[in-house]
């Protein structure tokens, strides 16, 4: 008698048991001994030769292949070891798989094909100080979490919760995270050069915006910075300290003694951010802006910098962006979703002096991460931005 697809893919093919083919028998006949003797001892084999169509599509999905050397059909009472079908007399195409994220929770994936990744329709991918966690949604209030600590696929762990059936072999689930990881690398990689292209034509939106009112000098060294922004790509950002010697540099020139009035001004600026509507047109400029916590993240970026005007203490913005890259967010896009905050800020109907204050604090703040020499050309202006 034949049996359901899904849970004898389940049940065999992952779970190392004497049928291990992928898929089920047609109608009639059960899995027989050409699941054992064709293919490997997982069902089927692991493309070594990247498939044209892998990679990344026009539609941001990415495609994985996964078979490659037995492309038999399926007969009717049996497995072929390579392809199965699925209980109704189709066959199934083994080992292909189109991976999409999902909009609407960053750091999700949809499987297209999930009975070839680790059956598993949804998946979930974080990094948590270079480690990466993938959770396999299985069946309903079952998964897989696969833990790889410093993306060495060698150290990969992976643990059952609330499982019941025999368990993959890890063999075959080790293979799938080799290929997702290089996926996830890739899509970091895009994801950060993506922000990075935003984030600099926001600070040179800023700058030429500024610029009108501060001067050319201002708007030459807006655009310097943008420059940086955008070639920022596989660096690390200076450290803290670093950072906040540069900053405290700028602080201490003279022109930036803010008076009450300028300053209760630019605090009134960021008391009007709703971080939650800042949070929605920053994720709509792309795909590398959907990080997580983003509206959290901009309300936190609101809240330090009114601590910063009010009290002179630049320490804890600082440490903010430095705890969203110790928490796993990309360097490059830390950077640019602090810039995209920062040029977001509402600035019409301020005075000339007020706006001087707020456009070197900008390009002074995401420098200091950057650049020292940036940083001391950006001082070098200032007694000719602010008047």
């Amino acid at each position: 008698m034949g049996s359901n697809g899904a849970d004898n893919a389940h049940n065999n093919a992952f779970g190392g048991g004497k049928n291990p083919g992928i898929g089920n028998t047609s109608g009639a006949g059960s899995n027989g001994s050409a699941s054992s003797n064709r293919g490997n001892s997982n069902g089927w084999s692991w493309s070594n030769k990247p498939h044209k169509n892998d990679g990344f599509h026009s539609d941001g999905s990415y495609h994985i292949t996964f078979h490659g050397d037995n492309n038999s059909k399926p007969k009717p009472g049996g497995n072929s070891g390579n392809r199965g079908n699925n209980g109704d007399g189709s066959s199934a195409k083994a080992g292909e798989i189109t991976i999409t994220p999902d909009n609407s929770k960053p750091g999700r994936y949809i499987s297209s094909n999930p009975e070839y990744s680790l059956l598993a329709k949804l998946i979930d991918a974080e990094s948590i100080k270079g480690t990466e966690v993938y959770t396999f949604h299985t069946r309903k209030g079952q998964y897989v979490k696969v833990t790889v600590p410093d993306s060495n696929i060698d150290k990969m762990r992976v643990d059952y919760v609330n499982w019941k059936g025999p368990k993959y072999n890890n063999k075959l689930v080790k293979r799938f995270v080799s290929q997702f990881l290089l996926f996830r690398k890739e899509e970091k990689e895009k994801n950060e050069k993506e922000a990075l292209l935003k984030a600099s034509e926001l600070v040179s939106g800023m700058g030429d915006k500024l610029g009108e009112y501060l001067g050319e000098k201002y708007k030459n060294v807006a655009k310097e910075v943008a420059g940086d922004i955008k070639n920022f790509h596989g660096r690390n950002v200076r450290s803290y300290n670093e950072a906040m010697a540069s900053l405290n540099k700028v602080l201490a020139n003279p022109k930036m003694k803010v008076n009450k009035s300028d300053k209760d001004a630019i605090v009134n600026a960021w008391k009007q951010v709703n971080a939650q509507d800042m949070a929605n047109k920053i994720g709509n400029l792309g795909k590398a802006f959907k990080v997580a916590d983003l509206a959290i993240k901009v309300e936190k970026i609101r809240e330090k910098s009114i601590e910063g005007y009010n009290t002179g203490n630049w320490g804890p913005l600082l440490l903010e962006v430095e705890s969203w890259i110790i928490g796993g967010v990309v360097a490059g896009v830390a950077i640019s979703l602090f810039g995209a905050v920062l040029s977001f800020l509402p600035i019409s109907g301020l005075a000339v002096t007020v706006l001087g204050v707020i456009g070197i604090m900008t390009i002074s703040y995401l420098s200091s991460f950057i650049d020292a020499n940036r940083v001391s050309n950006i001082n070098n202006i200032i007694s000719s931005v602010i008047r």
